[in-house]
């Protein structure tokens, strides 16, 4: 595609409708998201008056104050605690029995953390409603540094989505490192908790070769994934290959666009080709609420198979997709992490974040929420799955990383990408994203200040800061976050 559209003033949205084949989000002109920014309140960029304080005061203070205490080591969980978090209306026998499935990594952790393991159920667990400054209040620690003799540092949360909402999550992991999983069946649990354990104690099967893979889509006149390959995958790998991480002794791998298919990505995600860290970017398929095919298909992967928006949309079919249910049972997982940016590539909120059409409301995504099945899979595997993925909840703003006004925010995808790739626990790493996520915040409601006294305010800044602020929130970590790349 040629330099000159990809520069244009177009904002090209990530995600395509699974049932007819056309964008989740239409193109707009910057000046045309700009009148629909004059419409948002705070409460639906932002989210609650809490939450916003949080994210304000986490930017003033600066990022050592907002991490753990700086006399405790993050990499360590003798230092930084771990725990387990649960819903405190869930059936204490349904409870009894994911311990019990994950009573290996429970061994595990509570031998590394020593006094600072917790397990949060009953009615020490999340209360329907709060937010994660409520919950971290509740148990003693307010806005500023974790303490771990009070609060773990490290925090997996325990529950489907429609338990523990996704706003939860994003909050908590403001000020905490967050995970989540939860699966389908005990074994799955059982499964996961293996892995981990094996890698972390050195089974040969789960030392991978230090080898990153750097996965960018292009699909064929496709404006948000030629953007997503070239200002995002591109200078990832370059990155890789040729600065820091390669001291460390990483390999980085470029797939071609051309290259970029279903057999190759599925190569990478267990085959004999697979790497310990992949990054992958495309369109995440979307489906509508109640749709049969949402839960199974939702956030999966679309590859370079799909011929792109011809006459209109061409209906993405099954051989241009990756699924959970396409990972075979003989997929080779262990030890490896992947990073997906794609819509809905970690979950699905039951209600949309923003509406960006000309006078939409805020509609429903789903029945209820819930995670998506190719991270499911990944991790909950039977011959051991992935330490973690990290993926996007909602929609992924391809044009937060490439606006017209702004070059810089790859800066952030390379540091995560770094201290992954360094060892850092992977919800350490994920803190890069909550530091962009605070800065932009509050920028955010700077600008939002400005226009409720000046009418005139240029709404361009607004807009802009409005989809970044939207993109950054969204990435979550599904896994353990304490775990590592060896």
């Amino acid at each position: 595609m040629d330099s000159t559209i990809l520069d244009t003033d177009l904002l090209a949205f990530n995600g395509l409708d699974g049932s007819n084949g056309k964008y989740l989000v239409g193109t707009l002109t910057e000046a045309g998201l700009r009148e629909r920014a004059y419409r948002l309140k705070p409460t639906q960029i932002l989210g609650s008056e809490d939450h916003r304080a949080s994210l304000n005061h986490r930017w003033q203070t600066g990022k050592p104050d907002w991490r753990l205490r700086p006399d405790y080591d993050p990499n360590k969980l003798s230092d930084a605690g771990w725990g387990l978090v649960f819903p405190s209306r869930s059936d204490p026998k349904t409870i009894t029995q994911m311990l019990e499935a994950l009573a290996v990594l429970i061994t595990h952790r509570q031998a590394q953390a020593g006094k600072r393991f917790r397990i949060y159920q009953g009615t020490d667990g999340y209360q329907p409603g709060e937010s994660g400054s409520q919950f971290a209040i509740r148990h003693g620690i307010d806005a500023g540094a974790v303490d771990p003799n009070k609060i773990p540092y490290y925090l997996l949360i325990v529950a489907a989505p429609h338990e523990i909402p996704f706003e939860f999550q994003y909050e908590l992991d403001v000020q905490f490192a967050v995970g989540r999983i939860f699966f389908n069946t005990l074994e799955e649990f059982d499964w996961y908790a293996h892995s981990i354990v094996r890698a972390e104690q050195g089974d040969p099967a789960a030392k991978p070769d230090r080898r990153a893979v750097f996965f960018g889509v292009i699909n064929e006149d496709d404006l948000s994934t030629a953007r997503s390959a070239e200002y995002l995958v591109k200078p990832l790998y370059s990155y890789t290959a040729n600065e820091r991480p390669a001291e460390l002794g990483w390999k980085a791998e470029l797939i071609e666009p051309k290259d970029a298919n279903k057999a190759r990505l599925l190569s990478l995600l267990g085959g004999a080709d697979a790497p310990a860290f992949l990054f992958s970017a495309g369109h995440g398929l979307g489906w509508p609420a109640g749709h049969p095919r949402q839960i199974p298909y939702q956030g999966a992967l679309v590859t370079r198979d799909w011929p792109g928006p011809i006459a209109g949309g061409t209906v993405p079919t099954r051989d241009m997709y990756l699924a959970g249910e396409d990972i075979p049972d003989e997929a080779n997982l262990l030890g490896r992490l992947a990073f997906f940016f794609a819509c809905y590539g970690a979950g699905t909120p039951a209600w949309e974040d923003f509406a960006v059409t000309e006078g939409q409301e805020l509609r429903s995504l789903a029945e209820r929420p819930f995670l998506a099945a190719l991270p499911q899979r990944l991790l909950g595997h039977p011959r051991g799955g992935l330490l973690a993925v990290i993926g996007h909840v909602e929609r992924a703003w391809g044009c937060s990383f490439k606006r017209k006004d702004s070059q810089a925010e790859p800066e952030t995808f390379k540091a995560l990408v770094y201290n992954l790739l360094r060892g850092n626990p992977v919800g350490l790493a994920l803190d890069e994203m909550n530091d962009r996520y605070a800065q932009i915040a509050a920028q955010l409601t700077n600008a939002l200040s400005k226009l409720k006294h000046n009418p005139k305010f240029d709404a361009h800044t607004i807009a802009s800061l409005w989809l970044a602020n939207n993109d950054a929130r969204g990435y979550a970590v599904i896994g353990d976050p304490a775990v590592r790349l060896g």
